[in-house]
């Protein structure tokens, strides 16, 4: 866990979070483009409902939905810096800044780890049970 640059970073982010100012996560609002597709850019009528253009009369346009989303960034803990990791037990990572693939990544570790350490606990007290009874 200490080596592991998702986990390093993880376990750092969360101090860096609980215990400074810093930002640890750049947030990209969503846009929405109109582009013109030819005409002087008239339009007769446009009627959106949550952000999204339902109805539309006028000179040709393109629309063009972007959503927004969160990335993980750089910080700095304890006067460490802390890149973005991009490996995981070896294995290049498919998009290193979304949050959700690290906590996912972390999420597996952890409920094998546990495992593991539920699986040897119970081999040794079945070995306790069995030598004392």
């Amino acid at each position: 866990r200490k080596i592991d640059p998702v986990l390093k970073y993880l376990k750092n982010a969360r101090n860096a979070d609980n215990h400074s100012i810093q930002e640890i996560t750049e947030i990209t609002p969503h846009t929405t483009k109109i582009n013109l597709l030819g005409g002087s850019g008239h339009i007769d009528r446009m009627v959106t409902i949550n952000g999204k253009v339902t109805e539309y009369r006028g000179d040709p346009i393109k629309i063009v939905y972007s959503p927004g989303k969160v990335e993980i960034k750089p910080f700095t803990n304890r006067q460490l810096i802390y890149n973005i990791p991009e490996y995981h037990k070896g294995k290049k990572l498919k998009n290193s800044k979304n949050p959700i693939e690290l906590g996912e990544i972390a999420i597996e570790y952890y409920e094998n780890f546990l495992n593991d350490v539920e699986e040897k606990f119970w081999y040794f007290r079945r070995i306790k049970f069995f030598y004392y009874k």
